[in-house]
């Protein structure tokens, strides 16, 4: 049987043992809370990045639709001198000249401007 002196030994001993065990499962679970947050940001930045996408994508559908709404809408009359200036000026045939004043709103300058930024 165990003098009372070794029973006080063990049971440090033991306390000791715990106190270490706990130690290092704390450490394992900051680790893993640390990997828990890293692979978190990460999903979450990658599903960003897809909304980002879709709203990107669907914006530019609806710039593209708005575009060719602009350009049947115009019901405006096109001077024969402006067409005939675009076409002169900037060697396009007169169909493209057309279509340039169409989405000018029939503005020449507007229109030459938006052809010297294509």
């Amino acid at each position: 049987m165990p003098s009372p002196d070794e029973k006080v030994a063990d049971k440090k001993e033991d306390t000791e043992v715990e106190e270490e065990n706990e130690s290092k499962n704390d450490d394992r679970d900051k680790e893993s809370a640390k990997a828990r947050k890293a692979t978190e940001s990460i999903t979450n930045y990658h599903m960003e990045k897809e909304i980002d996408a879709a709203k990107a994508a669907a914006a530019v559908a609806q710039l593209g639709s708005s575009k060719k709404k602009a350009e049947d809408d115009f019901s405006g009359e096109i001077k024969g001198t402006d067409v005939a200036i675009i076409v002169d000026e900037c060697d396009l045939p007169k169909d493209t000249a057309e279509k340039l004043l169409k989405k000018a709103g029939g503005d020449l300058k507007t229109a030459l401007e938006s052809f010297l930024r294509q």
